[in-house]
């Protein structure tokens, strides 16, 4: 598993990145990080990707995502880009949401500009789990 904080500056704003290997696994971590959290009973193997945000009375409010590499590595699964994209949309509304700014076709731009750095922070992120997550080949070595 591999997790990453995530500052959005411009927006005074977190988020939490979680890779690991199965989404099981993240759904398990996620909950014992914030005693009383149950995520969604739907999320489960078929689960590429889950954004939630929980206020906690003693942890206050946090925005996490979950991706999952299990998905991802099945021929004609879910292409990780599309996992990516989907999840940052889940993000920057509730970003967006929370500091106040309501999205329509006059003002759509600032939105644009919150998914670009999104989906490349998720990105770059994912590609650090996928090195630090997948074993090495160390055979090629002998």
């Amino acid at each position: 598993m591999y997790s990453e904080k995530v500052k959005i500056p411009l927006f005074h704003a977190y988020y939490d990145i979680t890779v690991g290997v199965d989404m099981p696994t993240l759904k398990e971590h996620a909950e014992s990080q914030f005693p009383g959290l149950k995520l969604s009973e739907s999320v489960g193997h078929h689960t590429p990707g889950y954004t939630y945000l929980i206020n906690h009375h003693e942890l206050g409010n946090k925005l996490n995502v979950l991706i999952s590499l299990e998905e991802l590595n099945i021929p004609d699964g879910p292409a990780i880009e599309s996992t990516i994209v989907h999840e940052a949309v889940h993000i920057s509304w509730y970003i967006m949401d929370g500091v106040g700014i309501k999205v329509d076709q006059d003002n759509h731009e600032i939105q644009c500009y919150l998914m670009e750095n999104i989906v490349r922070e998720i990105t770059r992120v994912v590609e650090m789990a996928r090195e630090a997550i997948s074993p090495t080949n160390d055979l090629d070595d002998l």
